[in-house]
Order: C-alpha cells, then structure tokens, then sequence
C-alpha cells in the first residue's frame, strides 16, 4: 500500500472529490496542530462498506509548509445502525397509543415483549388453524431481511401489520406490530362512498354528451387490464380505475354543440376540447384523494414524445398512470362510434397504437395492451 493513494484504494469514487476537497481547504486554512474532523464511506479488502469518522491535523515544517496530512479514523458503522434502529422503532413505538412490540433473536426465541404482545399474537397463532404456519414465515423473513421491512398477517379475522427491525450487529430483531382491522374497514367504507361519488361525477357528463355513455367505464376497465398485466398493485390499479372513471369530467365545460358535432371540428373548437384536461384536474384538485387523481386526469394526453397536450410533458415526466391512460383511452375513442365517424374496429384501433409506439405512447404499455387484445382479454 505504500506509495499507493489509500483513497483510490478504499474510498467509494463518487465521494473521492469532496474528500479532497476536505483535505484542500484544511491544507489552505494554513493553521498549526487544528484537528479536522469529517465522516465518510470506505471499501473493505472484503468490499463491505464502513462509515469512518475521521479526525486529521496538517503536518507542517518550521515555515509552515503543508509535508503532508496524519489522520486516524474510528469506525462508526455499528453505532449508525443502532442508532436508526432506536429511531425507527421509537417512532414506530410513538405513533401508537397502545403499542405491541416484541425482540426476537435470529432463532425465533423471544427475548423481550410486553403483556400486549404476548396476549394478542400468542392468542391469535392459537385461534387460527393457520396462524402457525403464517407466524413461521414471518420468524422467516425476520431472519433472512436485513433492511426494515413489513409484513400483513391476517390471524382470527384480524389484520395485523408487522413492522421488522433488524438489527444484525447484534443479531437480533425488533418486532412492532400494529392491528389495523377498523382501519381497513373505515378505509373500504370511505373506498366504497369515494367510488359512488365517481361514477355520479361521470353520469353527469354522460348526460350532457350521449357519445361519452360508455366510454369512460370502458376506458377504465382497459387500463386495469393493461396495469394489472405490468404488476400495479391494488391500491395502484384502484386510482387508475378512479381516474380513468372520470378522465373526461373536464368536458363538462365545453358546449353540448360541439362535443355532439356530427362533423369535422374546426381549429378554435379543436382547441375548446384541448382544455378539458386541466378542466378536469382542476374540478377535483381541492379533494383529498390517496391518490395523484387530478395529476393522471391533467396528463392523459401528454405524449411521450412531448406532442400532447396541455403542458406537451415527455417521457418519465408523465405519469405511469397517465400513460396507461393514454393508450387505453386512445384504442377505445379509435374503436368506438364518433359523431364524425363510424367506429373504426378494434383491429384498425390497436394498429393506431402501435404505430405509435416509442413516440407518442409508452412502448411496453402499447405491447402490454396489444397481447391483451391478441389475447382476447381486451374486447371492443
């Protein structure tokens, strides 16, 4: 190593820089015997990174020329973890009025818990028939993860929320848990009332435009098949659904005329219709839903290419859930009767969406979208 830089040799190359600047400023502050301290990241000879806290001195000669830097470090990788883990599981342990928590070693064995603990999961791994059997894969997973991580057991018509700490210092694992049962009931109750307010959004819209009738549910029920195919989860493919309900509420501004117009819109009319994105997504901006609704409503025409409208965003700057909507509300408009047009097919509407593939529309949710067609899973 000598004749070496050690920091080529352990230092992580993104933070090469900032250390030599470290050194450079300290270098230049022209003092005698000031110790500097600063923290970084190493690379082990077994390519396991440290965090070091170091504290260095200038070495200089009698005319106070810098000869060269002496330092030494303390490792404090250790320490850090078990200061996140006291964190992680203090916050854990203040959010709820009544806490459950228990540490278990790499084994299983319980080291620690509080009566809380012991009445609820004891009680519940007893009342299930399968309760064992989800309680073994959970020790599983503490095990095995080193990140914190969660997991839902649902024990005796209970749901309970498992919040795994590890600490592999020590080898051992906190874990918290939280019953959150009445949650996902006031939750699927408010889902419940949330999606009839939706679809009534949508009626109103259907009224004033007879060629709409349809096509938002139709929409809808694309795009779950398309995000349900690319692996969205269910509150994802919730929100997608809601949105792509009522994609269209912004229309409510534009004159029954012109959305009825039996033939070709003129420029100026063309453009009234461009506004009914941002409509849309500012007619429900001020409700507090769990999801980017307004976001997904206002983007259902950007572009990949930055061609769409209102803001012509590209690429990733669109919403995923956006995009999906995209191509679905495209292959329905284009495969549906039109007041200027007859339907053109749901052949003649996915060949619309693959040529624009790479440029308009997402190109894995075109192909997701096309092998559902090819599939039969999409019917128009």
């Amino acid at each position: 190593m000598i004749g070496t830089k050690w920091i080529d040799n352990f230092v992580p190359e993104r933070m090469r820089p900032k250390i030599w600047n470290i050194f450079q400023d300290a270098i230049g502050k022209n003092s005698k015997d000031e110790i500097f301290e600063h923290e970084n990241q190493i690379i082990s000879t077994t390519a396991k990174q440290h965090t070091i806290h170091w504290y260095f001195t200038v070495d200089r000669d009698a005319d106070g020329i810098a000869l060269g830097i002496i330092a030494f470090g303390a490792d404090i990788t250790d320490r850090q973890l078990a200061e996140k883990t006291a964190h992680d599981l203090a916050s854990m342990l203040l959010e709820d009025p009544n806490p459950v928590f228990r540490i278990d070693d790499k084994n299983g064995d319980t080291l620690l818990a509080n009566n809380a603990a012991n009445e609820l999961i004891n009680g519940l791994v007893q009342e299930s028939h399968n309760g064992r059997a989800q309680w073994s894969a959970l020790i599983k997973l503490a095990k095995e993860t080193d990140i914190k991580t969660t997991f839902e057991l649902k024990l005796a018509e209970r749901s309970l929320l498992f919040h795994i700490v590890p600490v592999s210092s020590d080898n051992y694992t906190n874990l918290y848990v939280t019953d959150v049962t009445d949650l996902e009931k006031t939750s699927l109750a408010l889902s419940e009332t949330l999606k009839k307010t939706i679809f009534a959004l949508s009626s109103v819209l259907e009224a004033r435009d007879p060629y709409t009738a349809g096509h938002e549910e139709r929409v809808a029920e694309i795009a779950v098949k398309i995000g349900k195919s690319m692996g969205l989860d269910e509150v994802r493919l919730h929100g997608l659904e809601l949105a792509a309900t009522i994609h269209d509420i912004g229309k409510i501004k534009i004159p029954s005329e012109i959305l009825s117009k039996p033939t070709r819109l003129s420029k100026v009319e063309f453009n009234l219709i461009k506004t009914h994105p941002e409509a849309g997504a500012n007619f429900i901006r001020g409700i507090d839903f769990d999801w980017p609704l307004a976001d997904i409503i206002e983007q259902h025409h950007e572009r990949m290419d930055g061609s769409g409208y209102p803001k012509g965003l590209m690429g990733k700057d669109i919403l995923f859930e956006a995009r999906i909507l995209g191509v679905a509300d495209t292959l329905e408009a284009a495969a549906s009767h039109r007041p200027y047009r007859p339907g053109l097919g749901i052949e003649s509407a996915t060949k619309i969406i693959q040529e624009g593939a790479g440029t308009a529309f997402d190109a894995d949710i075109v192909k997701a979208c096309v092998d559902l067609v090819n599939a039969g899973e999409i019917t128009l």
